[in-house]
This record gives C-alpha cells, sequence and structure tokens, in this order.
C-alpha cells in the first residue's frame, strides 16, 4: 500500500531547501524566480505560476531574505 503525501507535507520537507508554497498545489524553487508580479511568478524560463493574494507580502519577504542570504 502506497502512502500518499499532501502538498502542504511536501512543502515541510522542501521549505528547509529554499522552496515555498506560493498557491494551492504549487511549490516554487526560490532560485528559480526572476520575478514576482501582481498575482503571479515569472520563473527563470518564463513559466508563469500563480500567487495567492494572501500570500505575496509574506513570499516577497522570504524572497528578499533568500536572496539576500546567497548573495554573499
Amino acid at each position: 500500500m502506497k502512502k500518499r503525501n499532501t502538498i502542504q507535507k511536501v512543502y515541510d520537507t522542501l521549505h528547509a531547501h529554499g522552496f515555498s508554497l506560493v498557491h494551492q498545489g504549487f511549490i516554487v524553487n526560490m532560485d528559480k524566480i526572476k520575478v514576482i508580479e501582481k498575482d503571479e511568478i515569472v520563473l527563470q524560463d518564463d513559466r508563469r505560476v500563480p500567487m495567492s493574494r494572501r500570500k505575496k507580502a509574506e513570499l516577497s519577504l522570504e524572497y528578499m531574505k533568500h536572496v539576500e542570504k546567497y548573495k554573499r
């Protein structure tokens, strides 16, 4: 019998490695973010991922901290 992971369980594992839950069902590697727009994230390969309005402020702050951490 296979055990299925919820998106939250997967996120809990990946969060410490630079990933963020940006919308229901979408986890993004912050190293791959090109730009954060009004309601979506543009990745370096120009794919677009929807972003929850409720998570925008939290994600923007988290992303700035991530960039600062790896900028050195």
